[in-house]
C-alpha cells in the first residue's frame, strides 16, 4: 500500500505541481481528533494544518518571528525552527529538507504535520482510506489499543497525577488537592477552587519530590479550572529535565457505561485509584456539562485525572454530593482547548495579590433613628473565598441593638444588619472580618420619638402607640370621644404602659353593663376615661374639652 501511495503522489507532483485537497482530511493525536479553525489540506501530496495549533497540541511552546517570518517550538530539550517558503527545517540546530514548504493561505501559516510531528519524535501513520493522520506521542500507534487492567492505569497514570497543597500568606496549609501534568516541562492542570484565595502552593509527586507552583498560566472561576507551571526544581534542589505528561483523549467522544478511573489525593492520600462508570456523559449543571461518574471521589479529589480504559485522560475530577453515594463530576478534559497554553501567565505571587484582596463596604454609614425605629443596614463583603467571617461590634448597646439579617439571594455578597434605636444619643456601629479588622464604622445619631398628641393636648393618640386608626369621633359637653376597633386587649395594654411611660398615672378601673373603663389622670391633672365596650367590639377613649 504504501509503495503505491509513494507512486500517486509522484503522479501527482508531475503533472500539478501544487494541487490542493482539503475535503475529510482529520488529524488525530493519540486517538483524540484535533480541531482546527482552518481545514487541514493537502498541497503537493503533504497534509498541512495551522502552525501555532499543531505545535501546541504536541506540547511545544511556540513563538514568531514576524522579520524573519520563523516559527520556533520548543518542548524539553527539542528545538524545531521553521520559515514561511523555506523547505529546510532546524531541528536543534540539524537542517531537515521538507516535500513542501511552510506557506500562508488566507493569512494562516500552515505547515506540513508529519515534519512537525516527527521533529518531536512522535509516530505519524497516513490512513489513505478514511484521509486519516495518525500520530502517537509515544512513538508506536496502535489502531486496536488494548485496554489496561487497574493495576497497570495505575502504574501508567500516577506518575503523571500530583498532590498539592495550599497555603496562606502566613505559609499555614489550608487545604489540599489533587493536579496532573500536561506537558513535560511543567504545564499542569487543577481545579480553579484549590488554589482559590491562596498565597502559595507546593505539589508532590509520586517519588515524594516536592516542586513549587511558579505560575498561574490560566483560570477560570465558572468553569472551575486552572492551568499551572511547576517549578523543574524541586525544593530539595533536585533538577529534572522534564515531567511525566498525560496522555489526553477526546472527551467529546466519551459514552455513558464506559469504565473510568479517578486517580488523586482524596483526603490527602496520594496515588490513590478508584474505578467506577460514566453514569452520564454530558451532565449539565448550572447551564455547565459534567461527566457524571461512579468511581469514588473525596475532598482532596479536586483537579484529579479522570481517565478512561487506555490511561488517557478524559476529564479533571471537580466535586461530588455528600450525603449521596456514587455521584461524582468531572470537567471534560477537552476544556483546557480554550485556554492559551503558551500565556506566560501571572506569578502565584501576582495572582495571590490579585485574589486575595478582601472588600467590606456599608451603606449607609451614618444614619438617624428614632427611639423604638429599627432599619436595615447593607454589608457588602467579598474575598477570601470562605476563609471568612463578619461580625459587629459596638460600645452603646444600651443605645442600639443589633441583629444580623440574611445573604440576599440575588447577591450572596450582600447581607443585612437589622439596627433598633433603644435610647436617644449618638452610637457607634463596627462592622469587621477576620481578614479587615479595621473594617467599616456607622454612625447612629438617635432621637426621641415627636409623640403625636390629640389636638391642644399632651395626650398621645391611641393610633399613634398601636398603629389602629380612629373610625370615628363624637363631642361631648367637655370631652371629645375618639372611637377605634378592638381587636384584643393587647393594645389596649400597650397603650396604657406608653401612658404610664410618659409620666401619666393610673387613677381608677371601673366595670358596667358590658364596658370596662380605665382612668388615668395627665401630669397636668386631667382625667382621661379609656373605655373598651366589649359588646360593640370599640375602644373608646375620652379627651377632656
Amino acid at each position: 500500500m504504501k509503495r503505491i501511495i509513494a507512486i500517486f503522489l509522484i503522479l501527482i507532483i508531475t503533472v500539478c505541481p501544487l494541487t490542493i485537497y482539503a475535503q475529510g482530511v482529520s488529524v488525530y493525536l493519540n486517538d483524540s481528533r484535533l480541531y482546527f479553525d482552518v481545514q487541514p489540506q493537502i498541497i503537493n501530496g503533504r497534509t498541512m494544518v495551522p502552525m501555532r495549533k499543531i505545535f501546541e497540541s504536541l506540547g511545544a511552546v511556540v513563538t514568531w518571528d514576524d522579520a524573519s517570518q520563523t516559527a520556533t517550538g520548543k518542548k524539553g530539550d527539542i528545538i524545531v525552527n521553521i520559515s514561511i517558503d523555506s523547505k529546510t527545517l532546524f531541528k536543534n540546530g540539524v537542517p531537515k529538507l521538507l516535500d513542501v514548504a511552510p506557506m500562508l493561505i488566507d493569512s494562516r501559516t500552515l505547515v506540513p504535520v508529519r515534519a512537525i510531528a516527527e521533529s518531536f519524535d512522535c509516530n505519524v501513520e497516513w490512513i489513505a482510506e478514511t484521509q486519516t493522520v495518525k500520530i502517537s506521542t509515544d512513538g508506536s500507534y496502535s489502531l486496536d489499543k488494548t485496554k489496561l487492567t487497574a493495576s497497570e492505569i495505575s502504574d501508567k497514570v500516577s506518575p503523571s497525577v500530583f498532590y498539592i497543597e495550599v497555603y496562606d500568606e502566613y505559609n499555614y496549609a489550608m487545604a489540599s488537592g489533587s493536579g496532573f501534568f500536561i506537558t513535560s516541562d511543567g504545564l499542569a492542570v487543577t481545579n480553579y477552587h484549590v488554589i482559590k484565595d491562596t498565597s502559595s502552593a507546593i505539589i508532590t509527586t509520586t517519588n515524594s519530590e516536592r516542586y513549587n507552583v511558579t505560575n498561574i498560566i490560566a483560570f477560570d472561576e465558572k468553569l472551575d479550572v486552572a492551568i499551572i507551571r511547576i517549578d523543574k526544581t524541586s525544593i530539595s534542589g533536585k533538577s529534572i529535565s522534564g515531567f511525566p505528561a498525560i496522555t489526553k483523549a477526546d472527551s467529546d467522544n466519551i459514552k455513558t457505561g464506559q469504565t473510568v478511573y479517578a486517580l488523586g489525593s482524596p483526603v490527602g492520600l496520594q496515588n490513590t485509584i478508584s474505578n467506577g462508570i460514566i453514569s452520564n456523559s454530558k451532565q449539565v449543571l448550572d447551564g455547565d456539562t459534567f461527566i457524571q461518574i461512579t468511581a469514588p471521589i473525596s475532598h482532596g479529589s479536586s483537579g484529579g485525572a479522570l481517565v478512561n480504559e487506555y490511561g488517557e485522560v478524559i476529564g479533571i475530577t471537580s466535586s461530588g454530593i455528600d450525603d449521596a453515594q456514587n455521584i461524582g463530576f468531572a470537567i471534560p478534559i477537552n476544556i483546557i482547548n480554550l485556554f492559551d497554553l503558551n500565556a506566560i501567565g501571572t506569578s502565584y505571587e501576582e495572582f495571590a495579590m490579585n485574589s486575595n484582596q478582601f472588600t467590606l463596604e456599608v451603606y449607609p454609614e451614618t444614619l438617624e433613628l428614632y427611639v423604638g425605629d429599627s432599619y436595615d443596614i447593607f454589608v457588602y463583603a467579598d474575598g477570601k473565598g470562605d476563609n471568612w467571617s463578619i461580625y459587629w461590634d459596638t460600645p452603646d448597646e444600651q443605645l442600639v441593638y443589633c441583629i444580623w439579617g440574611d445573604w440576599l439571594k440575588e447577591n450572596n455578597s450582600v447581607c443585612t444588619l437589622n439596627v433598633t434605636a433603644k435610647e436617644a444619643g449618638t452610637a457607634t456601629i463596627t462592622i469587621y472580618s477576620d481578614v479587615d479588622f479595621k473594617g467599616k464604622e456607622i454612625i447612629v445619631y438617635i432621637k426621641n420619638q415627636p409623640v403625636q398628641t390629640y389636638f391642644g393636648t399632651t395626650i398621645p393618640t391611641y393610633t399613634y402607640v398601636t398603629d389602629i386608626p380612629v373610625i370615628d369621633t363624637k363631642t361631648y359637653d367637655n370631652s371629645y370621644l375618639y372611637i377605634y376597633d378592638y381587636y384584643s386587649i393587647t393594645p389596649v395594654q400597650n397603650y396604657m404602659n406608653f401612658l404610664t411611660q410618659r409620666g401619666f398615672k393610673y387613677y381608677d378601673s371601673t366595670n358596667s353593663d358590658g364596658t370596662t373603663s380605665y382612668y388615668y389622670i395627665t401630669p397636668q391633672d386631667d382625667l382621661i376615661n379609656i373605655a373598651i365596650a366589649y359588646k360593640w367590639n370599640e375602644v373608646w377613649i375620652y379627651i377632656p374639652r
